[in-house]
């Protein structure tokens, strides 16, 4: 029998979480994929979006908006961390290791 992968991104709150687990009925491996606020806030410029905080001091006010929402209490739970400061080939290695890893230890 074939089980379904799925990966979902842009989780903010633990409330998300814990309605992905009950969905699924199953424990659901968390994923936190960490930059340091200057490797974020430049990778935010350089795509140029109109929505992009502009200065380091709107970076840093969206960097707390988004750790009250409880970003912080997922990451400190995460099952896996990948520090993302390489290049996107570096990033797609780590989260092809992660997920190999995962998919091996299910399998137990």
């Amino acid at each position: 029998v074939r089980e379904e992968k799925t990966i979902i991104d842009g989780i903010r709150s633990l409330e998300e979480v814990n309605i992905f687990r009950s969905e699924l009925e199953k424990d659901v491996p968390i994923v936190a994929i960490h930059s340091s606020p200057k490797t974020r806030f430049e990778r935010l410029k350089d795509r140029g979006r109109e929505d992009a905080p502009q200065t380091r001091e709107e970076f840093h006010e969206r960097d707390k908006r988004e750790l009250d929402w409880g970003l912080g209490r997922i990451i400190a739970r995460a099952d896996y961390i990948i520090v993302n400061e390489g290049s996107l080939s570096e990033l797609q290695k780590e989260a092809e290791d992660v997920l190999d890893t995962i998919e091996s230890e299910r399998s137990r």
